[in-house]
């Protein structure tokens, strides 16, 4: 009956701490701090939660899987989250009171601890965030949880720990291996994410640097990205050229240039210089045209950038 207790303490805090997504995917943003703040206020509630449901021994020696939420909040929120949950975690166990008051707030303060120690040693990059390396954290956390119940008054010493020792050990550090991949797979996503925003806004900055026009045709000849600033607009429209070679496009002297061009760039890898002129809206123009190989996996194929300037 103990096992399950803990098991539906632990899946309740789980659940509360999935919730906390909404939060956890701004940890690493600009406001940064005000979203640690918050998360440490979530994880304290999280612990409330679990003391208002506990496994209870014996009037006021209470159990919960405060211990899984206040390791994680520390691991992945560091001290500011930490911090306020175990604060807020460690007044509510203190007004429960009973005999059992002084190892509780061990028992906050202790995860917090050792959660610190493992972010410590995970940011110098020695320490994984891992299914083994969760499972023994917990494993480690929750014997010390266990050394902590030596401290309760010696008529409760034998009970408590013949009730709770096993069960404990048997869920609770795989509630922290749980809630850390979580954890830690919401904050990779995260960083993926704005990783792409990031490469989007340089991209953008990027196109819009261009001189005049830059182009990606494949080994065919066909065109695969057409960008232009707009100072030099060509004869047909930027995206009408999408899908076309360049014997669709140009005349067929030049055409054959550009073929050439391709292919001695993609034989070489090194850059190629070439001029040729072309329609526009504004009437013929002359380009100088430099072009560089573009390294794509498999099955594309392969294919070169070209970057135009207006020297006309």
């Amino acid at each position: 009956m103990t096992s399950y207790a803990f098991v539906e303490n632990a899946t309740v805090l789980l659940a509360l701490c999935w919730l906390l997504s909404v939060t956890a995917r701004h940890w690493g943003q600009s406001h940064q701090r005000w979203a640690q703040c918050t998360a440490g206020i979530w994880f304290g509630g999280a612990c409330i939660v679990g003391m208002l449901m506990p496994i209870s021994v014996q009037d006021g020696v209470i159990f919960d899987a405060r211990t899984v939420v206040l390791s994680m909040a520390a691991l992945f929120g560091g001290p500011v989250a930490a911090g306020i949950a175990g604060l807020i975690a460690g007044a509510y166990r203190l007004w429960v009171g009973g005999p059992g008051v002084w190892v509780g707030l061990i028992n906050v303060l202790l995860p917090i601890v050792l959660g610190l120690g493992y972010r410590h040693f995970h940011r110098r990059g020695q320490i994984g965030i891992g299914t083994c390396q969760l499972l023994l954290f917990g494993l480690v956390l929750h014997g010390g949880v266990v050394a902590s119940l030596l401290l309760l008054p010696a008529q409760l010493v034998a009970p408590t720990l013949e009730q709770v020792v096993v069960p404990m050990l048997l869920v609770l550090p795989v509630a922290v291996m749980l809630l850390g991949l979580l954890l830690a797979d919401l904050l990779k996503r995260d960083q993926i994410e704005r990783a792409m925003h990031l490469s989007e806004a340089r991209l953008r900055a990027i196109t819009q640097a261009i001189p005049d026009v830059l182009l990606v045709l494949d080994e065919d000849g066909r065109y695969l990205e057409v960008i232009s600033d707009g100072s030099a607009p060509l004869q047909e429209g930027d995206q009408s050229l999408i899908g076309k070679t360049v014997e669709d496009v140009l005349p067929p002297l030049q055409a054959e240039r550009f073929r050439e061009l391709i292919r001695e760039t993609l034989s070489h890898g090194a850059p190629s210089l070439l001029e040729y002129s072309t329609q526009t809206v504004d009437g013929l123009k002359v380009f100088e045209l430099r072009a560089q190989r573009l390294q794509l996996a498999q099955p594309y194929k392969p294919a070169v950038v070209c970057l135009s300037r207006d020297i006309s």
